[in-house]
């Protein structure tokens, strides 16, 4: 019965020590959009993981551009456009995290832009994250 124990929390250590292992791919992962409740998350966000001691993935999503009926051409300049926008909430939302924390405390702090619908995306990045923190 002992070795069963033994064996269980063996078995545990090892589950857990895949789980984290994963979880410090992403670290904790917060959505952004560029608003005011984006922003508040990114600041607790990268508090919670200085005091985790794990990294901050800050993911900001662009849904790609679909002509309407009838089909209009669109222009090469809008996914140009979207990834510029895209590129200053994402340098924005770092700057926010790098603020959020005491110079003690100094997190790695990582950021992707993808071009994908928000939700899907970060169930997938769930997947391999410690928790996501998005803003309401």
């Amino acid at each position: 019965m002992i070795e069963g124990r033994s064996r269980h929390s063996v078995l545990g250590e090892e589950r857990e020590n895949i789980m984290s292992t994963l979880a410090n791919r992403h670290g904790i992962v917060v959505g952004i959009d560029g608003s005011p409740a984006s922003n508040a998350a990114v600041c607790w966000a990268a508090r919670d993981a200085a005091l985790r001691h794990v990294p901050l993935t800050v993911v900001h999503m662009v849904n790609a551009m679909v002509p309407m009926y009838p089909a209009l051409p669109l222009s090469t300049g809008v996914a140009v456009w979207q990834e510029e926008q895209g590129r200053e909430v994402l340098e924005h939302a770092v700057k926010i995290a790098e603020e959020a924390v005491t110079t003690d405390r100094k997190i790695d702090v990582r950021s992707e832009l993808r071009c994908a619908p928000p939700v899907p995306t970060l169930v997938e990045m769930s997947k391999e994250a410690e928790m996501i923190v998005v803003g309401s």
